[in-house]
């Protein structure tokens, strides 16, 4: 072979190996929040801090989807989807049936102001064989994903309440009652689409969803990173 044939293929395959690869989703469960009931919003209501990574005692601080109508309507009444997406999130769809009726739980109303307290809104339920939310992330983003449970008093839990996309996925088990909360910690690439679901039987289904990315480190933790870690070349 040409010295000048051989140079192009290992100039060529330089650049090949520099071009950054696609990273595929990775999903893992934070757990299930079986404690704080409606109050997702209410910050005098502690979280734990792995499932509020920018410490402020609210799930969804940085988005949410949910359905939900006013307490004092009627039962029958139709909830209303109440939804401020996060600028990394393009949008949500649903599947499934959508089931207005009968006295389910409360949650925090996401269309009022995080706070020491927040009025509740009664959660509309997704539920049935297929039920599932999903959505798409528009740029890079590491976040936590709070799936709202929903139903009332007499309504079977669901069996688990899953988050996939391609091959990357997590469950939450076991079983998960209604008004609750599980919570997932995703780092997703531009593009991937995700897939919430649940497996249960009778009207216990899904309420919302509620996102918040997890803050960069700062640029004071990143000095002390890299002071620490020329300290360390320097002893060695």
């Amino acid at each position: 072979m040409k010295p000048n044939k051989l140079k192009s293929i290992v100039s060529l395959f330089t650049v090949i190996s520099f071009i950054p690869m696609a990273s595929a989703a990775t999903i893992s469960l934070l757990g299930i929040d079986s404690t704080t009931g409606a109050d997702w919003r209410t910050t005098t209501t502690l979280k734990s801090a792995s499932f509020d990574p920018n410490g402020d005692n609210a799930y969804g601080s940085g988005g949410y989807y949910m359905a939900g109508r006013p307490t004092a309507a009627a039962d029958t009444s139709t909830p209303t989807v109440l939804s401020t997406l996060p600028s990394f999130i393009t949008s949500v769809t649903t599947t499934g049936l959508f089931f207005s009726a009968g006295t389910y739980y409360t949650f925090d109303d996401p269309t009022l102001a995080i706070g020491a307290t927040v009025g509740n809104v009664r959660g509309g339920l997704y539920y049935g064989t297929g039920t599932k939310f999903t959505f798409t992330v528009s740029t890079p983003q590491d976040f936590v994903l709070a799936v709202l449970v929903g139903g009332g008093p007499s309504n079977p839990r669901p069996t688990s309440v899953t988050v996939a996309s391609g091959a990357a996925t997590a469950t939450a088990l076991p079983l998960v009652n209604a008004a609750q909360y599980a919570l997932f910690n995703i780092s997703a690439a531009a593009g991937e689409t995700f897939d919430v679901s649940m497996i249960g039987a009778g009207n216990t289904g899904l309420t919302g969803l509620g996102f918040e990315a997890i803050p960069e480190p700062s640029s004071a933790v990143l000095g002390a990173l890299g002071a620490l870690a020329l300290l360390r070349r320097r002893r060695a």
